[in-house]
């Protein structure tokens, strides 16, 4: 499946490049060294597509908890779980899951 469009400008993560590649349901962030693509991030962009739990973009908060549990921890209006390097987060406005993040630690 090839990107509807893709970003790229110099890395300010190495010596390759950033870049934001824009699917019909998604986006990846990542960015490209010595030939090599590494995703940083993917974004859920609309209610078509879930997390593996079912939660969705119009989601609740409670529906997320009940999905995911206690273990997260509140980062301004996200509410964010950690498993290793890796996140999940959950943009919240009002009661409704409004951004969900898939990030990936590289460092």
């Amino acid at each position: 499946m090839a990107p509807s469009s893709e970003d790229t400008a110099p890395s300010c993560l190495g010596n390759g490049e950033d870049s934001i590649c824009t699917f019909d349901h998604f986006t990846i962030n990542g960015y490209t060294e010595n030939g090599q693509c590494i995703a940083t991030a993917i974004d859920l962009t609309d209610s078509e597509v879930s997390t593996s739990k079912g939660i969705k973009l119009g989601s609740s908060k409670d529906d997320v908890i009940k999905a995911y549990g206690t273990g997260y921890t509140e980062r301004g209006s996200e509410i964010v779980y950690v498993s290793g390097k890796s996140e999940l987060a959950f943009r919240i406005s009002g009661d409704e899951v409004k951004g969900i993040s898939y990030n990936f630690s590289i460092l």
